[in-house]
């Protein structure tokens, strides 16, 4: 099935719910009604799945802030990150407990340095003659890792940042916009859940075939999520979602 527009999907459950033509879903309030439905029931299917057109490339930000020269920022439109590398190479995620052991335990090292956990508290220690090799979050926006090279960096640098991850949904209230991170044939379970949807909140009637509809096509949409490789999406270590 082919990606449809918002307006398209409006005029077909407005068409099911015998409800008045429109040519924009501004046209009336039942139009404007049924397409925030749409991408309200967008916004929940999103929210419950981890679907392979959302993923991509990723570059952290730099925390520009010579203080804290480990720190790089998750821009505000990821969800979640699969992986991290930096100049190319891994970089692990650690739990805080042993982020912060292991910072511990480099305190007598010479080139161990005392650095803040976070913007307003504690500190811990970090080394600044190598590129970092591990990573951890202790408020789930900054990034915190274990190390920097000093002689070539003043701080970490978003340049030299690579991930692979989740990126949040905007969808737009705009006739001719698509549903971001669905491919073609993932569009029927959002018509079907947002056509069951509106009967229920909008015409206040239970619509038997619509759910079914809905139901057969989450269980349809979960089968075929990843469709280039069957494997399930990683070995995730962490999940790190916001």
């Amino acid at each position: 099935m082919a990606k449809l527009i918002l307006l398209d999907m409006v005029q077909d459950i407005l068409d099911s719910m015998n409800g008045d033509a429109v040519n924009s879903i501004s046209d009336t309030v039942e139009s404007m009604q049924v397409a925030r439905a749409i991408v309200t029931c967008y916004y929940e299917l999103h929210a419950g799945r981890d679907f392979p057109s959302s993923k991509a490339l990723i570059k952290l930000d730099s925390s520009i802030d010579l203080d804290k020269p480990t720190y790089l920022k998750l821009p505000d439109n990821v969800k979640n990150i699969d992986w991290i590398k930096y100049k190319g190479e891994s970089v692990k995620y650690v739990e805080p407990e042993t982020f912060l052991y292991e910072a511990h335990a480099i305190a007598g090292n010479s080139n161990a340095i005392l650095f803040p956990t976070t913007f307003s508290s504690n500190a811990h220690y970090i080394t600044n003659d190598q590129d970092p090799t591990t990573w951890t979050t202790f408020d789930n926006q900054y990034l915190v890792f274990n190390s920097y090279d000093a002689a070539t960096e003043a701080t970490l640098q978003r340049v030299n940042t690579l991930c692979w991850g989740q990126l949040d949904p905007v969808y737009v209230l705009n006739d001719n916009s698509y549903a971001p991170y669905l491919d073609g044939d993932e569009y029927p379970g959002l018509l079907a859940e947002a056509r069951s949807y509106c009967f229920i909140n909008l015409k206040q009637v239970s619509n038997s075939k619509a759910e079914q509809q809905a139901k057969r096509q989450q269980v349809r949409q979960q089968n075929d999520l990843w469709r280039a490789d069957q494997r399930r999406p990683y070995n995730r270590t962490p999940n790190y979602g916001r």
